[in-house]
C-alpha cells in the first residue's frame, strides 16, 4: 500500500486505537512524509512474515506525551518468536 504524500497516523488523537498488520512476503506499507505509531492515542505496528515499512520521512514510536506506541518486529506481542527480517536500506 503506497500512502503517498499522507502522514501515516496509527492511534491517533487522545482516544484514537490503531493497528496496523501488513502480513505475507513481498507486502510494504510506504509512504513520503512519515509514519507514527502511536500519535497522542494507543498504535501498534507489527512487521512480520516478509513485510516491510518504508517511508522517507521520520518514523516516531510514541510521539505525545502519554501516547503508547508499539512496533513489533518478528512477530506480534505475545505471539510465538520467529526471525526478525533483515533492515534494508531505503
Amino acid at each position: 500500500m503506497d500512502a503517498g504524500a499522507s502522514p501515516v497516523n496509527i492511534g491517533d488523537n487522545a482516544t484514537g486505537k490503531g493497528t496496523v498488520a501488513v502480513d505475507g512476503a513481498n507486502s510494504l506499507l510506504t509512504n513520503s512524509i512519515g509514519m507514527t505509531v502511536g500519535n497522542a492515542g494507543t498504535g501498534t505496528r507489527t512487521v512480520s512474515n516478509g513485510d516491510s515499512v518504508s517511508t522517507s520521512g521520520v518514523l516516531n514510536i510514541a510521539k505525545i506525551s502519554a501516547s503508547t506506541g508499539t512496533l513489533n518486529v518478528g512477530a506480534a506481542q505475545s505471539a510465538a518468536a520467529v526471525p526478525a527480517p533483515s533492515p534494508r536500506a531505503a
